[in-house]
């Protein structure tokens, strides 16, 4: 699930702010990600690693528009789902090449702040909640004591 909060956590934001935003949130980063996303005629097709693609599907679900405390968020539960893997790309295929910084407040937290790369240019930022279950009420989730917490230090730090 992904949380966008319409406001503050913009890529305009984060980039007017960089270097005071980056050195708040240098404590807290837990990995980076190297994703490739692949477009072909047959398909979108993601690879993680160099030697392994897979075909992804993707399950769109409608956003939820709602407020978390005085902040007008947006909630995306849209799922990128790994399909059978792959083995041969159109060589026509165009590519973008992703790094995904992320961070979590502590080691047990399951609210994240990712940041997203395109080319070494920030062009998306959001928070996210992993895992989740997609029965909930989403939310109840964010509400939930320790989520809404997290969710209200990341953006006191950006």
């Amino acid at each position: 699930m992904r949380i966008f909060f319409t406001n503050k956590l913009t890529v305009a934001n984060i980039n007017a702010n960089q270097d005071t935003i980056f050195n708040k949130l240098k404590p807290f980063h837990k990995k980076t990600q190297h994703i490739t996303y692949i477009l072909s005629k047959l398909g979108l097709l993601m690879a993680e690693t160099s030697d392994h693609f897979y075909r992804v599907h993707i399950k769109d679900v409608p956003i939820v528009k709602t407020l978390l405390g005085a902040w007008p968020i947006i909630i995306d539960q849209s799922e990128f789902i790994q399909e059978e893997e792959w083995f041969q790309v159109d060589p026509n295929a165009m590519t973008e090449n992703i790094r995904r910084e992320i961070y979590s407040l502590t080691p047990d937290s399951i609210v994240e702040c990712v940041l997203e790369y395109n080319n070494n240019i920030l062009y998306n930022t959001y928070l996210q909640i992993q895992p989740f279950s997609s029965s909930s009420n989403i939310t109840d989730i964010i509400h939930t004591p320790a989520i809404k917490t997290d969710l209200l230090q990341f953006l006191e730090l950006l």
